[in-house]
């Protein structure tokens, strides 16, 4: 698929960000290239802030490559995963 501004994504966040959910809907707000956009997370019962937007952020094909992305940022890096590691991934087709 190719990213456009106005495309939904998904991206994984922090469940305690989410309402428990770790899984949240995001609109592309920016395109950098095939796999590098700019998006606002649409966060569950939650305020709003600056937190959910998450810049230059990598986009996956598939929710596995994204997990496994973010494993290897949080092995790496050791944070945790909230704003820092989010990935973003095309939703499943149904």
């Amino acid at each position: 698929m190719k990213p456009t501004v106005g495309r939904i994504v998904h991206v994984l966040v922090s469940p305690e960000l989410n309402n428990g959910s770790e899984v949240a809907p995001a609109v592309i707000t920016r395109v950098f290239s095939e796999n590098c956009v700019n998006v606002r997370v649409l966060l569950d019962a939650r305020p709003s802030s600056d937190h959910e937007w998450a810049t230059s952020r990598r986009l996956h094909a598939t929710e596995a490559e994204a997990r496994e992305a973010v494993r290897r940022d949080t092995s790496t890096t050791g944070l945790p995963v909230g704003f820092v590691n989010v990935h973003a991934f095309w939703p499943t087709r149904a």
